[in-house]
């Protein structure tokens, strides 16, 4: 029994990688859901929980599924989108960016819808602008990304 009048709850600590771990266990129904930040989502998952209010018991959760369908992506362009965003060893992808000390997710996610895949979009940007002598080296981007979407 919990203490008081909550419901006992079982609750599982990985021991070392804990997102690659326990997203392994949701999705292998080990786990209904998985406690973790937003970032989370970039692992295939069906549920996260990202907030718990321990005085009230409210949940805040999110489900995987909702959140790609309401970007109209699916997994995988997600996962490029969140790399063109900055995600290491990626930063962010500067050609999708109108300001150059501020990013705008939507400027990526627009970006991502048009050319269909993380990789065709840096693509297009090297053929459009191949000489390119300031800011950041498309090729050497493009060589990043690549290495990170097939590991």
């Amino acid at each position: 029994a919990g203490r008081g009048d909550r419901p006992q709850v079982d609750v599982l600590t990985a021991p070392s990688n804990s997102f690659a771990q326990l997203f392994w266990m949701e999705v292998n129904g080990y786990a209904d859901c998985v406690f973790a930040p937003l970032e989370a989502l970039q692992y295939p998952i069906r549920f996260l929980i990202t907030k718990i209010d321990s005085k009230t018991g409210a949940i805040e959760w999110v489900e995987a599924k909702q959140v790609l369908a309401s970007l109209n992506l699916d997994h995988a362009k997600f996962l490029d989108l969140c790399l063109l965003a900055g995600r290491h060893p990626c930063p962010t992808f500067e050609a999708v960016q109108t300001h150059p000390k501020r990013f705008f997710f939507k400027n990526a996610h627009e970006a991502i819808l048009k050319k269909e895949s993380g990789e065709k979009l840096i693509q297009a940007f090297l053929e459009k602008d191949s000489d390119e002598e300031e800011g950041q080296d498309i090729e050497e981007y493009l060589s990043t990304f690549r290495r990170v979407t097939v590991g």
